[in-house]
């Protein structure tokens, strides 16, 4: 969580872990202190703290036929294979090895924006999956 300062959506840096180093005085609270002054200022200007909140938006359409074809465009567009040297395309096996820290944390595998908490509880009408 180094250099920013808001953690979206399910990460674990901040918290407990912060805390913690706050309290052993190995983070300075005055960098916490910075990094909250930076969250508030922006909200500040953008009017989200004077109160009443903003208006519920409408029915959104997240994954219509327009929204398809650009995030195929943009997907083919940063494919890059720098060298195949016959590993690709993987041989059917009946098993593969997942390591790391997130081999057993699912949310992870599916990149920061994809999660679908963020989307439902604004627009229930919007279906969960993936295709």
């Amino acid at each position: 969580a180094a250099g920013i300062d808001v953690e979206l959506p399910t990460g674990s840096a901040y918290r407990e872990p912060l805390r913690d180093l706050v309290a052993s005085g190995e983070v300075a609270p005055e960098l916490v202190d910075r990094a909250l002054r930076r969250v508030l200022v922006q909200k500040a200007e953008l009017g989200l703290l004077d109160g009443g909140g903003l208006p519920e938006p409408g029915p959104l359409e997240l994954d219509g036929p327009e929204h398809r074809a650009i995030a195929r465009e943009v997907a083919e567009a940063s494919i890059v294979l720098l060298e195949n040297r016959g590993i690709l395309p993987l041989a059917a096996s009946p098993t593969i090895a997942v390591i790391g820290p997130n081999a057993d944390h699912a949310p992870a595998l599916f990149g920061c924006y994809s999660f679908v908490n963020h989307v439902l509880p604004r627009h229930p009408e919007v279906p969960i999956g993936f295709d």
